[in-house]
C-alpha cells in the first residue's frame, strides 16, 4: 500500500510516467481486475528498474527533495536549500567552533587530502557530514590542509586568506528521518552535481571510475560512515592527521588555534560520534532489510543487475517468452525497423546486448511482440548520458510512430501528455483521470474522465487517437447492464480521425459505486453482436452484461472485421480502460 511509504497516488503517477516497461495485453482479465482494485493503469513496476532509475539523477535528487519536503529548484543553490531544510547552520557553527572535523592526507576516493566535518541535524535526530575535496597535485598552497586548515573561505574563520582552504567540491552524507542516509555531491559553490569530476574523485567499484550521485555513495557507504583506506577503513582507527602538523608548525594565531582545537577533536570523541552515526544507520538498515541486513548491499546489487548486459535467454524471459519465440516474432517485424533487425541478428548470433540499447529500442520491440505499451516520458538516466539519452529516444521514429507527434511535441515542451485545451464549462483537465495505450495498427489511444462524480452529475469522456481508428466505447456500471456510449444509436460508423478528439457525455444515475469505461479501437470497423437486441436510450444502447461478456469476463460481443478483402485474418482490436468513483449526493 502506498500509504505505508507515505506516498500519494499523485506521486506514484509522477513515477510511472517514466516507466518504459508498462506492457499491457498479456492477460487482459487480470489487468482489468488489478486496475479496478487499484484505480491505476499500472499498479506495479519492475523492482530492478525502479532501483536503477531511483538511485541516480534525475530521480534520486528529486526523491530526496520530496522526502525532505524541499521545493524543487535549480542545481545552483541546492546545498543551501538542503541545509536550511535540515536545520544546519554550517557557517554559523564553524564560526562558533561547534562542528567536528578530521583531515586526512589521502582520501579513499582521491589522491588529494580531504577534510570531513560533522554537524548535528536540527530538524530530526542524526548527523550531517560534509567533505571538502581538492584537485590532486594542485600547486595552490590553499589546497593543502596542513597549510590552510581554516576554510572554507565563505566561513571567514581567519583574516589570513593563506590559512583558509579553497576546496573544489564535496560530498554530503546525512541521516534521513528513518535513520537511513541521503547523499549529495556539490561544487565548491554548493551547486548540485549528478556526477563528480573524475579528476578529483573516483569510484573504484565502477569500470569507468565515475562517481554518480546516489548509487556510488550508497554502494560505498553500505555500512554507514567509514575511515579512509590509509587508516584501515575502520572507525576504530580513525584519527585526524591535520591538527598535529598545524600545531607543531605554529602557523595560526590565537583565534585560529582555538578554532582548530575546538573542531579537530581527539580521536576518542571522533570515533564515538562516528560510531553513533553508524549505529543509527545500521539499525535502520536492519529494520528495512530484516534477515538480509548482513548480505550484499541491495541497491547496488539490483542496480548492477539491471545495468548489466543481457544475453538472449534473459531478454526473452523479461517478456515471458522462450528464446525461440522471441526470435521468431522479431524476425517477422525486423524488415520494418533497423533497430529490430540489428536486435534480431544479435540474438541469433547469441551476442550480449547492452541494456541502454535494449531500453532505447523497447517501444519497437514491444510492438513487434504484439503487446501494448503505456505511453511514457523517456528518462535521462545519468548513467546512460543524461538528457541526451532521453532526447535520443524521444526523437526516434519508432517513438513518434507509437505515441504520435502531438505526444512528442508536448513532452518536448514540458507539457503533460495528451493534455486537451479546456473549453468554457468543461471539467478541470488538470485533475482528470487519464489512461492510454499503444495500438498494434500503429499510434496510440488516450482517454480521460473525471475521477469522482456524484449521481446526477454529467460525466465527460474524452477520446483521442494518434492514427485513424474505429471505436466502440462501452460503459460498465455497478448494476447488471452495460451501455454502448459510442457509436450507440447515433448512426455514426465509430470512425475517429488521427488527432481528432471525441467527447461523449452522459448524466450519471444510481446505483453509486466504481464504474468503468472500456474503449475498443481497431483500424477496421468493430462489430458489437449484443447491440442488435439492445434497448435504445437516446444516443446510447443498453444491454445485459451476460450478453456482452462471457462468464470469465471476455468481451465475446466485440468482433473484428477482416484486415482486407484479400486477407481474411481479423484486424487487431486494442482496448483502453478507465474508471471513476460514483457517489451519492
Amino acid at each position: 500500500d502506498l500509504r505505508d511509504y507515505g506516498w500519494s497516488a499523485a506521486e506514484w503517477e509522477q513515477l510511472i510516467r517514466f516507466y518504459p516497461h508498462g506492457i499491457t495485453g498479456i492477460d487482459k482479465q487480470k489487468e482489468r481486475l488489478i486496475e479496478k482494485a487499484t484505480g491505476c493503469p499500472m499498479a506495479y513496476v519492475r523492482a530492478d528498474w525502479f532501483v536503477f532509475a531511483a538511485a541516480q539523477a534525475p530521480l534520486y535528487p528529486a526523491l530526496m527533495e520530496r522526502v525532505l519536503g524541499i521545493p524543487s529548484g535549480p542545481a545552483e543553490g541546492t546545498l543551501a536549500r538542503w541545509e536550511e531544510r535540515l536545520g544546519v547552520d554550517r557557517m554559523g557553527n564553524l564560526q562558533k567552533g561547534e562542528a567536528i572535523r578530521a583531515g586526512f592526507q589521502y582520501s579513499g576516493v582521491s589522491e588529494a587530502n580531504r577534510l570531513i566535518e560533522r554537524h548535528s541535524l536540527g530538524k530530526h535526530p542524526g548527523g550531517y557530514w560534509i567533505s571538502y575535496d581538492f584537485t590532486p597535485l594542485s600547486p595552490k598552497p590553499t589546497q593543502q590542509l596542513t597549510r590552510a586548515p581554516l576554510g572554507p573561505v565563505d566561513a571567514k574563520l581567519t583574516a589570513n586568506r593563506d590559512h583558509a582552504f579553497e576546496h573544489d567540491g564535496g560530498e554530503v552524507i546525512f541521516h534521513l528521518p528513518n535513520g537511513l542516509q541521503g547523499y549529495l555531491l556539490t561544487t565548491d559553490t554548493g551547486k548540485r552535481l549528478d556526477r563528480a569530476p573524475i579528476e578529483i574523485v573516483q569510484d573504484d567499484q565502477r569500470a569507468d571510475n565515475q562517481i554518480l550521485n546516489g548509487v556510488s555513495c550508497i554502494g560505498c557507504h553500505d555500512q554507514g560512515m567509514k575511515a579512509p583506506p590509509s587508516q584501515g577503513k575502520s572507525v576504530g582507527n580513525i584519527h585526524d592527521e591535520i591538527r598535529p602538523v598545524v600545531e607543531a608548525s605554529g602557523i595560526l594565531d590565537f583565534k585560529g588555534k582555538q578554532l582548530l582545537e575546538a573542531m579537530h577533536v581527539p580521536p576518542e570523541k571522533l570515533r564515538a560520534v562516528m560510531k553513533e552515526d553508524m549505529t543509527r544507520f545500521q539499525k535502520a538498515q536492519e529494520q528495512a532489510l530484516g534477515g538480509l541486513a548482513g548480505a550484499a548491499e541491495p541497491v547496488l546489487g539490483l542496480y548492477n543487475d539491471f545495468r548489466a548486459s543481457l544475453n538472449a535467454n534473459k531478454l526473452a524471459a523479461e517478456f515471458g517468452l522462450t528464446y525461440e519465440e522471441l526470435v521468431t516474432l522479431l524476425k517477422e517485424e525486423a524488415k520494418s525497423s533497423e533497430g529490430l533487425s540489428v536486435l534480431q541478428h544479435s540474438l541469433e548470433l547469441r551476442l550480449p546486448l547492452r541494456r541502454e540499447d535494449v531500453l532505447r529500442d523497447s517501444v519497437s520491440v514491444v510492438r513487434a511482440l504484439g503487446f501494448s505499451l503505456l505511453p511514457f516520458e523517456p528518462l535521462g538516466y545519468e548513467d546512460f548520458g543524461g538528457a541526451a539519452y532521453a532526447r535520443l529516444i524521444l526523437e526516434s521514429p519508432d517513438f513518434r510512430q507509437a505515441f504520435g507527434e502531438r505526444f512528442v511535441a508536448d513532452l518536448a515542451k514540458g507539457k503533460a501528455a495528451f493534455d486537451v485545451p479546456e473549453k468554457p464549462g468543461e471539467p478541470d483537465r488538470a485533475n482528470l483521470a487519464k489512461n492510454s495505450g499503444l495500438l498494434r495498427g500503429g499510434g496510440s489511444l488516450s482517454v480521460s474522465i473525471q475521477p469522482k462524480l456524484k449521481v446526477g452529475e454529467r460525466a465527460v469522456l474524452t477520446v483521442q487517437a494518434t492514427s485513424d481508428v474505429y471505436l466502440r466505447a462501452i460503459h460498465l456500471s455497478s448494476d447488471e447492464f452495460v451501455t454502448e456510449l459510442f457509436p450507440g444509436s447515433s448512426g455514426e460508423s465509430g470512425f475517429l480521425s488521427a488527432q481528432d478528439t471525441k467527447e461523449i457525455s452522459w448524466e450519471t444515475t444510481a446505483p453509486a459505486g466504481t464504474e468503468h469505461v472500456v474503449v475498443y479501437a481497431s483500424p477496421k470497423p468493430i462489430k458489437n453482436t449484443a447491440s442488435r437486441g439492445a434497448e435504445v436510450a437516446g444516443a446510447f444502447k443498453v444491454m445485459r452484461k451476460d450478453q456482452f461478456f462471457s462468464a470469465r469476463g471476455i468481451p465475446i460481443a466485440i468482433q473484428a472485421s477482416t484486415k482486407s478483402s484479400t486477407d481474411p485474418a481479423p484486424a487487431p482490436i486494442d482496448e483502453v480502460r478507465i474508471g471513476y468513483l460514483l457517489s451519492t449526493p
